[in-house]
């Protein structure tokens, strides 16, 4: 994996990794350690798949407690 930059939310900095390996577009882990890991995309792929991982950040931070559903509906209406 490589990291490709942070995610600063509060005092906590969470790194965002590109994996070429996993499955789907991306995910955001908070337990262990927090981490943003995407796949290798380009272009507007890359562009929405950081800002949806970003908001489970916010989710999970400030105990929001989004479905899935709301995530991609503030995804779209935010890009």
């Amino acid at each position: 994996m490589n990291e490709v930059g942070k995610i600063v939310v509060g005092p906590t900095q969470i790194p965002v990794l590109v994996d070429k390996d996993i499955e789907g577009f991306g995910c955001f882990e908070y337990v262990p350690t927090p981490q943003i890991r995407i796949a290798p995309l380009e272009g507007i792929e890359r562009e929405m798949t950081l800002l949806h991982e970003v908001l489970h950040v916010f989710s999970e931070h400030y105990g929001l407690r989004l479905s899935e559903s709301s995530v991609r509906v503030l995804e779209q209406v935010m890009s």
